[in-house]
């Protein structure tokens, strides 16, 4: 029909700021983990789990994911958690 349903749509809501040199220093401290990927990755698989996420913890399986693929999965077990 070209009609919209609610499933086509995303909202994101938030917000992510860096002072000077903070960012460059979180990397220094290895606060960070660095992954090579594309953007469609990350699109795919929230849009793949989207259907079956609990709002409250959209995008945790998405990052446990991606933190298994890097050899971190300890790391997100250790990090996972209930956060209501």
């Amino acid at each position: 029909e070209g009609k919209a349903k609610p499933d086509d749509f995303w909202l994101f809501a938030g917000y992510a700021g860096w002072g000077p040199q903070q960012l460059a220093g979180e990397l220094d401290r290895k606060s960070w983990y660095m992954a090579a990927t594309d953007s469609q990755t990350l699109l795919k698989e929230l849009a793949r789990q989207s259907k079956d996420a609990d709002p409250l913890d959209a995008g945790l399986d998405v990052w446990e994911l991606l933190m298994n693929m890097i050899g971190r999965g300890e790391t997100a077990e250790e990090c996972s958690g209930d956060f209501d």
